[in-house]
């Protein structure tokens, strides 16, 4: 009897809801998802109930508030908040539903809730809801378009949406046709540029440019071949958004994907602290990515931060792993076997740098210590000094076979990012022909290069028998990414 009382209770609740609700960004708002979008969430949550107070039939704290669940959940990888929090979601999407509106925010605000709790989702492994509720957010959003036109916050949810669904490898191209959804990179990107010049000028919408922001750098930091898009992308950021966590984090990442280390390295050790920000340990394990490719001692310090203090699963591994490269430059090899022994080998690891360390940890060999050090010199963007370390050592002793691939491997990427093309695509085709059908992701990340470089030089036949000979490769190491940058560049040849 009391279930059924509370039943109706909520019933009768929402059918008042319905009846006054309304869709309305206003200064309570705004200052709340400013504050969400710097991560600053008990301000948020005061701003929230204050507006609530002022303004009860708004229904956007709803949506806001929903923005905070995500934002925890994936920054914190907490699988136990994960299981407290899920059960807001139908909730939500409940008072959204009766909501009794016209508004241009309705749609978007069920599409957002979806579209979040879709990403949660993968976030912890329950990807076949995820995909139903990407598929519903995707149809949202395509309806609200096709409504209003000129509303700019559904431009980039749909502009990222777009970029995703290109990008999506041919072996899960079945998932797009059984959803209905469609979409290329070019598209997609096209869209959130959009959506971030309308968002410059108009009142209404400037308090979304942070967002599109964020998706823009997801888009062309890992969609996208060309750097020079990345590269003008930086121009847009300002000095105030170093308050904003959410874009110091894209921004840092940026940097670090265009060869800035060392302002990578400068924004993440000023970034904003304390109690009023809820805690990014992500910051300080990309903060010892920079200084690692320094080789830079000084970054065992906050990875150890991040293993201390971070409670999820991503990149502890690989945490783990590069402890045990500083062990190995700093000359002490026995070091490097200490750390790679203390890797959890039973963990069941999500991502590409994850499963790397436990291949690593397999192998139970240490790295060669001038491709180590070569790699990482080109990852922060030191070119001369990893090309110098390549080549300061005539016949430079490589043992195994895999050595060889990537030898060759590493200088056609530092031959590519100098602009030697000729170059780099012999170094690349040495690392095709000695690697394929190796584990090491060298050989197919080759042949994804050449494709790029085809790509910019608009040689379109040559591009698309890369991309394809990426595919066609099936290494152990990155294939998943590797094969989506593979099948966004023949989306985009193919439109």
């Amino acid at each position: 009897m009391k279930t059924i009382r509370i039943c109706l209770s909520l019933l009768m609740t929402l059918s008042v809801m319905s009846l006054t609700a309304q869709f309305s960004f206003d200064r309570h708002c705004r200052e709340a998802y400013t504050d969400i979008q710097s991560l600053r969430f008990e301000m948020a949550e005061e701003q929230i109930r204050v507006g609530r107070k002022a303004f009860p039939e708004n229904v956007m704290p709803v949506v806001l508030n929903n923005y905070i669940d995500f934002l925890k959940l994936f920054i914190s990888e907490d699988r136990q908040l994960f299981e407290t929090l899920k059960a807001n979601k139908d909730h939500r999407i409940d008072i959204i539903s009766a909501a009794n509106s016209n508004s241009p925010y309705k749609k978007w605000a069920l599409a957002t809730v979806n579209l979040q709790w879709a990403f949660a989702r993968i976030k912890f492994g329950e990807y076949y809801t995820a995909v139903f509720e990407i598929r519903r957010a995707f149809l949202l959003l395509e309806e609200n378009e096709a409504l209003f036109p000129g509303f700019v916050p559904n431009k980039i949810g749909l502009g990222l949406l777009y970029s995703l669904v290109g990008s999506i490898p041919s072996n899960y191209q079945w998932v797009v046709h059984l959803t209905s959804m469609h979409g290329t990179v070019d598209k997609g990107a096209s869209l959130l540029y959009q959506a971030r010049a309308l968002c410059e000028q108009s009142d209404e919408f400037r308090v979304f440019l942070p967002e599109s922001l964020f998706f823009l750098t997801f888009v062309e930091m890992n969609l996208k071949p060309d750097k020079s898009g990345a590269k003008k992308l930086l121009g847009h950021f300002s000095d105030k958004d170093s308050t904003n966590l959410l874009l110091v984090f894209a921004k840092s990442d940026l940097l670090m994907h265009t060869g800035q280390n060392d302002q990578a390295m400068k924004l993440l050790q000023n970034r904003p602290k304390g109690k009023a920000y809820y805690p990014f340990y992500y910051l300080d394990y990309l903060l010892a990515e920079t200084q690692l490719r320094k080789l830079d001692p000084r970054a065992a310090e906050n990875y150890s931060l991040f293993l201390a203090k971070f409670s999820g699963r991503n990149y502890r591994l690989d945490a783990r792993r590069k402890l045990a490269w500083l062990g190995l430059i700093s000359g002490d090899e026995a070091a490097y076997f200490r750390q790679m022994q203390l890797l959890d080998v039973s963990a069941d690891p999500q991502i590409d740098a994850d499963k790397q360390a436990i291949r690593e940890r397999a192998r139970n060999q240490a790295p060669d210590l001038e491709l180590l050090k070569a790699r990482l010199l080109f990852d922060g963007g030191y070119m001369r000094e990893a090309l110098e370390v390549l080549t300061a050592r005539p016949g430079l002793k490589l043992s195994r076979v895999s050595d060889s691939v990537e030898y060759h491997y590493r200088l056609g990427r530092i031959y590519h990012e100098t602009a030697e093309f000729a170059k780099a695509a012999t170094q690349y085709e040495n690392a095709i022909r000695l690697g394929v059908g190796r584990p090491e992701y060298f050989a197919a990340n080759a042949a994804l290069k050449l494709g790029e470089i085809a790509e910019i030089q608009g040689n379109t036949d040559e591009a698309m028998f890369n991309y394809r000979r990426c595919l066609a490769m099936n290494p152990d190491e990155y294939r998943n990414s590797m094969h989506a940058k593979a099948k966004a560049g023949i989306n985009r040849l193919e439109e």
